[in-house]
Order: structure tokens, then sequence, then C-alpha cells
């Protein structure tokens, strides 16, 4: 059981061709008294205003004319609803491998359950998303979450994402429903945190840290680096959503971008709310060498910079 192989396709195809299986999807939903979710309107607003990422105290966004502005915001809106459909896809494999790996009844029960909001969060998303998007999964949590889901054992799993990324997502998905300006999404993200809340809740009552091995603890260590490392380097999408509407930016121009939207001290900020999350029973020393070697601590705006102009550069070449 323990080498049970599930592969986390986010590449799967998501077309809706087949409209009976659609319907048995969303007539599912329907009789368990759940909502409907429905595409939103052409002239709809956007989700997310400029100033929830702190585009507004930007020179250069200030300095664009209010279309160029939209067209960014519209861009990154996509990013981030693009990635909360690809967290819930991930969903689907993770609960799969989770129901065969369950050594209890009760925990394929439990996993069974959360296979069902998951298929449902998915459901509620997918309008949201543009078909030619559905396969083409952007950003940087999603690999490092893809390899744990891939390779990891149960009781790992129980940690590193029952535990932080539910947690990361009940937070995320709260404050993301608080600020979008769309009401039927604002009421789909809030029930989806409502969700994740109680999914989180699995995760401190089904790990068990003792059961922890040598491969293992290196394994959940390195998964730990990688989370805090997505945190540490700052919005980078954001940034080469700038860039696609307004060209390559030199690394001056750069850094004054960092700086403008206070990327150390966001970083800083969600840094110790990973961090609260990693701080289970027994896992502090865990959490103090990631301390100690500096991954609990954000990149300066130049250093955010370089980290950027180094991945586009080698983007580029490849």
């Amino acid at each position: 059981m323990y080498n049970l192989k599930v592969e986390n396709d986010l590449g799967l195809s998501h077309q809706l061709q087949n409209a009976k299986v659609s319907k048995l999807i969303s007539g599912s939903i329907k009789r368990k008294n759940q909502p409907i979710s429905v595409a939103p309107e052409e002239d709809a607003p956007l989700f997310w205003r400029p100033d929830l990422f702190l585009l507004d105290r930007s020179t250069l966004y200030a300095r664009l004319d209010p279309l160029r502005q939209q067209r960014i915001l519209k861009h990154y809106n996509n990013v981030l609803i693009s990635e909360f459909y690809f967290l819930e896809k991930s969903g689907l494999a993770y609960c799969a491998k989770m129901i065969l790996l369950g050594e209890t009844t009760e925990t394929r029960q439990l996993y069974g359950l959360i296979a069902a909001d998951e298929a449902t969060h998915l459901e509620w998303i997918t309008p949201y998303v543009d078909l030619a998007c559905r396969t083409k999964p952007q950003g940087k949590l999603l690999p490092v979450l893809g390899k744990i889901i891939e390779d990891c054992d149960a009781n790992s799993l129980y940690y590193l994402v029952q535990t932080i990324i539910e947690g990361w997502g009940m937070m995320t998905y709260k404050v993301m429903s608080k600020a979008c300006q769309c009401p039927h999404l604002k009421a789909i993200l809030k029930n989806v945190m409502q969700d994740e809340a109680i999914h989180h809740e699995t995760g401190p009552a089904l790990f068990e840290p003792e059961k922890i091995t040598a491969q293992t603890a290196a394994f959940i260590y390195d998964r730990m680096k990688a989370y805090a490392e997505v945190l540490r380097v700052g919005p980078q999408t954001l940034v080469q959503c700038i860039e696609k509407e307004v060209g390559e930016l030199s690394i001056t121009e750069l850094e004054t971008l960092f700086d403008d939207i206070k990327t150390e001290l966001t970083s800083h900020l969600k840094l110790q709310i990973l961090k609260d999350l990693m701080l289970q029973p027994q896992m502090e020393q865990y959490v103090q060498r990631l301390t100690d070697e500096n991954y609990i601590h954000p990149y300066s705006a130049a250093e955010c910079a370089k980290i950027y102009q180094k991945t586009r550069n080698f983007e580029q070449f490849v």
C-alpha cells in the first residue's frame, strides 16, 4: 500500500464534452442542496481590486492608463482563479490516493466525503476558468504539491497536505472571499473556506509524528522548505502579468516594483502564518531548523527582483 502510485495529472482534459456526465455532476450537487455555479456575466466587475495586491502603491502601475491597468488586473485575477481551480483538481488525485491508503473504514469514509467536497469545489470554480486554461497549470505551489501527492506516504500527507495546505487554503479563501467584488464568486469562496476548515482539522487528528522515519523526515523537511520558498520570493506571477502588458523590466524597475508593493512585509506576514500551521506537536524541531536556516525569513525586494530576472532569463533560454 505504501508504494501506491497516483499521478496528479493537472493536464487532464476538462472540456465538458460529455453533456450526460456534466448533467450527472450538476444533478448530484443540486440533490445535496449545494448551490450550482454559473459563468460570470461579460460585463461583471473584476473579482479583486488592485489595492488587495498593493498595486495602488506602485509608481509603475500608477503611470499606466486605466485600460492597461485593467488588462493587468484582469490577467492576474484569471491567474489566481486558475490556481484555485488546479488546487481543487489536485484534491481529486489526493483523495483518490488517501481512500486507497486508508487503513480503517472510517478513514476511507472520511476521504470519500472530502473527495465529494473537492469535486463540488471544482464544479463551482470551473465556470470562472477559460476552457483553454483548464489544462495549463499556473502557480509556484502546484509543482510542489503535485510531487508531495505523488510521492508521500499517508502519514506525511496528513501533515504536509491536510494540516498545512488545507490550513493555508482555508485562510486564503477567507481573505479572497471577503475582498471579492463578484457576489456569486464571493459566496462560492466562502463555502469553500468553510469546507477547508473541516478538512484542515482532520490533519492533526490523523497525523502521528512518532511514525516518522529517517527517510520520511528528510522528505517532510525538504517539502517544508519548498513551501517556505514559494512565499519567500514574493508575488512573482503578479510581476509576470505586469511584464506581459508593459514589456520586459530592467533590474532597477523590478526592484522598485517589488519594493512598492511591499513584498518583504507581505511575505513576512505570510511566512508567519505558514510557520504557525507547521507548528504541530512534535514538529517544533523541524520549524526551528527552518528558522535557523533562514527559510522563515523573506527575500528583500532586490533579491526578489534578481530571482525573477534569473527565472525569466532561464525560461527564455529554454
